[in-house]
């Protein structure tokens, strides 16, 4: 949908695109409509945590017991300092609008670090900062929105270091690493492609003394060592084309979920890959504790790119699912505190306006 794709173009298959691509314009007439054709949903098990936020997606709980919160930001007015992506999304402008946030008790919003990379692209949608991690007592920014395309020739797609004092410093590039690596199969080019030559990282996890790192775009799965910066890549999923989106983990075992509905399991040993369950909607977010495996749909799948469907599935260790939240607008991160899930909504979708976003909690 036009003012979703934009944000969506490292999640969205490429089957998906090119039926998005072809209804642009019909997107334009019927925007409105399609709220009112959204699911049915009589008991949608929320409330607003924390309201203000732009474009939130990943959020975690830190070593401080806070929510901690990234925010995409709205980009700027810096123009492609090198040949632009030749992609449906264009044109880029970049700027330094991102930000991450700590969510205090009382629902309140308090700025860790701002004026980081972001940049909005022709839709009205915006990519920053990611996600977040801890390591040896330092918090780590994923830069999704870097590179010379989008305006930002000095601030690659990559992992960055937060300083005390808010400032950033990049411990890892993984724009020269897409640039310099390429996968099995390069997304497509072109005017209905979603080619993104600086990369397009979505999410991370710690691994060991090493950083996981999805990077959706080129289906991959990247290994970053924050000390040394080297990046690896430990998968290559291009050939299957499962757009993924996020990294679970369970014991000595990792789910990886993608935004074609399937969810896929490895070791530590990162080999090998096979398939755990599949035929969800769009998976976004998913989190794992015992036996129970919580999965975030970021539409529901009768109703795709329509606000308001979002949904919580819930799923027992024999497979059964049922759906414990829902009517959520298009969210995106989601973190969980004892009985609590906390989801970042208004996560895309929402144009180049500032503070729509939201933090819901779902009573589990």
């Amino acid at each position: 949908m036009k003012l979703m794709n934009g944000i969506f173009r490292s999640q969205m298959n490429r089957q998906a695109k090119s039926v998005i691509a072809s209804f642009l314009s019909i997107t334009i007439l019927l925007g409105a409509c399609l709220q009112v054709s959204a699911q049915d949903c009589t008991n949608p098990n929320w409330d607003v945590y924390a309201s203000g936020l732009t474009n939130p997606r990943n959020l975690h709980f830190g070593p401080d017991g806070s929510l901690y919160v990234a925010e995409a930001g709205v980009g700027g007015d810096l123009e492609p300092t090198c040949e632009p992506a030749d992609n449906m999304f264009q044109p880029y402008r970049g700027g330094y609008s991102a930000r991450i946030s700590k969510i205090m008790p009382d629902g309140s919003r308090h700025t860790v670090a701002d004026e980081l990379p972001s940049f909005i692209d022709g839709f009205g949608d915006a990519i920053g900062v990611s996600d977040l991690a801890w390591m040896d007592g330092s918090m780590y920014a994923l830069i999704e929105g870097g590179g010379c395309t989008r305006g930002l020739p000095d601030d690659p797609a990559g992992v960055v270091r937060i300083n005390q004092n808010g400032s950033y410093t990049y411990v890892a590039d993984i724009t020269a690493f897409i640039r310099a690596s390429p996968v099995a199969i390069e997304p497509p080019c072109g005017p209905f492609g979603d080619c993104e030559p600086d990369g397009v990282p979505h999410s991370m996890m710690v691994h060991g003394d090493k950083l996981l790192v999805v990077e959706t775009n080129h289906n991959s799965v990247l290994e970053v060592d924050p000390i040394s910066g080297v990046v690896t890549r430990v998968l290559d999923l291009s050939v299957q084309d499962p757009a993924p989106i996020i990294l679970g983990r369970k014991g000595n075992n990792l789910f990886l979920a993608g935004f074609d509905g399937l969810i896929q399991t490895f070791n530590d040993s990162l080999s090998p890959v096979t398939t755990f369950d599949q035929d969800y909607s769009a998976i976004v977010n998913l989190h794992i504790r015992g036996n129970d495996m919580y999965v975030l749909e970021t539409f529901a799948p009768d109703t795709p790119w329509t606000p308001d469907t979002g949904r919580v599935i819930h799923r027992t260790s024999d497979g059964t699912r049922s759906v414990i939240a829902c009517g959520l607008n298009f969210p995106i991160g989601m973190a969980r505190r004892g009985n609590d899930l906390f989801v970042s909504t208004a996560s895309y979708g929402q144009g180049p306006v500032t503070g729509l976003g939201q933090i819901i909690r779902v009573r589990l």
